[in-house]
């Protein structure tokens, strides 16, 4: 993957056979809280696809159907992935109720906005909210799982307000809701053995799945792994 010192970068995976991953693995928003808060990596790159294509209003009145890929704050910093062009996102617009802001895939730039150098400050419709183009990632960035390709990526809280797949009355920020994947990076002299047990000391219910009533622990994957 093109992000920096990816041997660092690990996929916070479910307690799963390996012949079983048939998806990344997702987990509900306060069990990325809690890992988050809690320091075990040095930073943390979360997010989660829409559930279902969202309709985009791009440049005239037809919708579109686009993959859209929701971020926390720290996605693109953790990573050490900077845009081509514009910026990525900053800490105030993770919030709910902020206004909505949108960082283009470089294949959609230049497919939908034919790589206009003009395009930031430009809006879309997203989903029916008004979203802001603020920047434009680099040519040789897909994403983390190399089948997705997400068209752009919005702040992780505008979820609620945008993902039209999302059924009547979840909380995609309660533990009922497993969606949100979770990569982290460990500091220089941390292993990822030593990541992974104290994840799996801290009382957040990190998803440990009870087979026959045993408390199976999460694991970490290598970013280049999971990509594929």
């Amino acid at each position: 993957l093109p992000v920096t010192a990816p041997e660092r970068l690990f996929q916070v995976d479910w307690p799963v056979p390996a012949f079983d991953r048939g998806a990344a693995p997702s987990h509900p928003y306060p069990v990325f809280e809690s890992i988050r808060d809690s320091g075990v990596f040095d930073g943390i790159a979360a997010g989660g696809p829409s559930l279902s294509r969202v309709l985009v209003i791009e440049e005239g009145v037809v919708p579109e159907s686009r993959q859209i890929y929701f971020v926390d704050r720290d996605f693109f910093a953790t990573l050490g992935v900077q845009a081509a062009h514009g910026r990525t996102f900053v800490e105030d617009e993770d919030r709910r109720g902020a206004p909505v802001v949108a960082v283009l895939s470089d294949h959609y730039w230049r497919s939908v906005f034919n790589a206009d150098p003009n395009v930031l400050g430009r809006s879309v419709t997203v989903g029916g909210t008004l979203a802001t183009i603020v920047g434009v990632l680099p040519r040789g960035f897909r994403g983390l799982h190399l089948s997705e390709a997400p068209d752009f990526y919005v702040p992780l809280h505008a979820v609620a307000d945008i993902d039209q797949g999302l059924p009547p009355g979840l909380d995609p920020f309660g533990l009922g809701f497993s969606w949100i994947r979770i990569v982290g990076r460990l500091r220089p002299a941390e292993t990822a053995a030593a990541v992974t047990q104290g994840i799996n000391a801290l009382d957040c219910m990190c998803g440990r799945e009870l087979t026959n009533g045993e408390v199976r622990p999460l694991s970490l994957t290598n970013v280049n792994i999971a990509a594929v």
